[in-house]
């Protein structure tokens, strides 16, 4: 009895706080002009992960050009992931090997990738798993890129 009395009255108490917060923004809606760019701005999808966390990704890779048509879709992730990922993306990128010398990956991420750091981006996705430290790796890239919305 008292989880059915429970449930009644959070749906009571969340429809009636919906309710007040689409009226006060109803009311305090600004309508801004957005920037008219000649070239669509690209989305750049940032993968951390290894071959097979790629593999499971391409279920939603494959519908990125259809869901930011006509934006291109850019993908930044490992060099041993391009066979996988190119036909879903319009242009791919490679971060820099780890292992090579003097590709100053492991200590400032950001300074070896200038050409992404110099593009704006309308959306950041990034596909960053945490187990292998891709978080702390890639915090001052995503820190550095510059995208109306991001999301980690």
């Amino acid at each position: 009895m008292w989880k059915l009395f429970n449930n009644f009255a959070y749906r009571i108490f969340f429809a009636y706080r919906n309710r007040r917060s689409r009226g006060r923004t109803r009311r305090w809606t600004a309508r801004v002009s957005l920037p008219f760019h000649s070239e669509p701005r690209p989305v750049l999808y940032v993968a951390w992960g290894r071959i097979g966390d790629v593999v499971l990704a391409t279920g939603h890779l494959k519908q990125l050009r259809r869901w930011f048509h006509p934006r291109p879709v850019w993908f930044l992730g490992r060099s041993r992931v391009k066979p996988i990922v190119e036909p879903f993306v319009d242009a791919f990128m490679s971060f820099p090997d780890p292992l090579e010398p003097g590709s100053g990956f492991g200590t400032a991420p950001a300074a070896s990738l200038e050409r992404i750091l110099n593009q704006s981006f309308r959306y950041v996705i990034a596909d960053v798993h945490t187990f292998y430290g891709g978080l702390f790796t890639l915090a001052s890239l995503l820190a550095a890129l510059r995208a109306d919305r991001k999301f980690v």
